[in-house]
């Protein structure tokens, strides 16, 4: 079950959250569960007993991460211009597929091994950066024991690395590190070595969220400039007399009367020194058009070459062949 702090963060992040809208073809993205990689702590600063200034990078709440990590599934998702694919939830997945091998469910309504969708892009994103910067005015500022600020000033500032991988080759497409920063003065902050209050006073009114929301915006962002040049394809499942089927649909982009590039591809060119696939090459063999879509695949019709087999790829023509 979600917890308190995980509700609080989704409800905040994404009530302020409003990325646009876009239309086209929908490449399959998988979002890897986030992890944090930072949570040093520092030790306090100042003088005269009666100032300080102190930075603390504490180990945030238990499932801060995780809660990420939904956000940003979320809003790629909101975003239409990707399939975007549970993968949080796989050993739940596993489990029940192993159930219907088991022999002790219905074998009509069985889940099946190797049904799951396969993704083109991963994403993974990691939390390199999660700080508080504080000024107190009191001689009783006590970090050790926890420290209670009352007229203060806050500042926060979370840092999300993020790297598109392309799921055949592993090779990474594309990284960044985006940043937000927020302040707040006059809150009421409590925070210890340990862990921080996430109760509705204490945590929604911290700067957290808000550096946060604009990590994660920044993150969004990124991979929808970097995955709009990455190559759209979508494969053939058939061909029944005129008709060619295509595992892409409306849920894809694909719509009636668009036409696309036919490839058939030949052997995977694999270097012999370090083993890593250096792409396939292929050559077009023909043109199709979508007559009709559904939601999960696309009826189509030869407009010109010769009818595709199985697993044949289908692009836009404008992007010609894989290198």
């Amino acid at each position: 079950m979600r917890s308190s702090v995980a509700a609080v963060i989704i409800s905040l992040l994404i009530s302020g959250q409003s990325f646009a809208q876009h239309a086209g073809l929908k490449k399959r993205l998988a979002v890897m569960d986030m992890s944090i990689t930072n949570t040093a702590m520092a030790a306090p600063t100042g003088g005269g007993g009666t100032a300080y200034s102190t930075t603390i990078a504490i180990p945030p709440p238990t499932d801060f991460a995780m809660a990420l990590t939904e956000v940003l599934t979320t809003e790629l998702a909101r975003t239409g211009k990707f399939i975007v694919l549970e993968r949080k939830s796989i050993a739940d997945i596993n489990a029940e597929q192993e159930l219907g091998a088991s022999g002790k469910v219905n074998a009509e309504t069985a889940s099946k091994a190797g049904s799951i969708i396969g993704a083109q892009v991963l994403v993974r994103c990691a939390i390199s950066e999660y700080s508080y910067t504080q000024t107190g005015t009191s001689s009783s500022l006590k970090v050790i024991k926890g420290l209670s600020l009352g007229a203060t000033m806050v500042r926060a500032q979370v840092g999300i690395d993020t790297r598109v991988y392309d799921a055949k080759t592993s090779e990474v497409l594309a990284s960044t590190v985006t940043r937000g920063t927020a302040t707040a003065k006059g809150a009421d902050i409590k925070m210890s070595n340990a862990r921080m209050d996430a109760s509705a006073g204490g945590f929604v009114t911290t700067p957290l969220g808000q550096a946060s929301r604009e990590a994660l915006s920044g993150a969004v962002q990124f991979i929808v400039e970097k995955l709009g040049s990455t190559p759209w394809e979508a494969r053939v499942i058939r061909t029944d007399g005129k008709d060619i089927y295509l595992n892409a649909g409306e849920e894809s982009g694909v719509t009636p009367g668009a036409t696309f590039g036919i490839y058939h591809g030949g052997a995977a060119l694999i270097d012999p020194a370090s083993g890593t696939d250096l792409g396939t090459p292929d050559t077009q063999v023909g043109v199709l058009r979508i007559k009709t879509v559904r939601p999960k695949y696309a009826v189509a019709e030869l407009v010109s070459g010769e009818l595709p087999q199985r697993n044949d790829i289908v692009r836009t023509e404008k992007q010609g062949v894989n290198p």
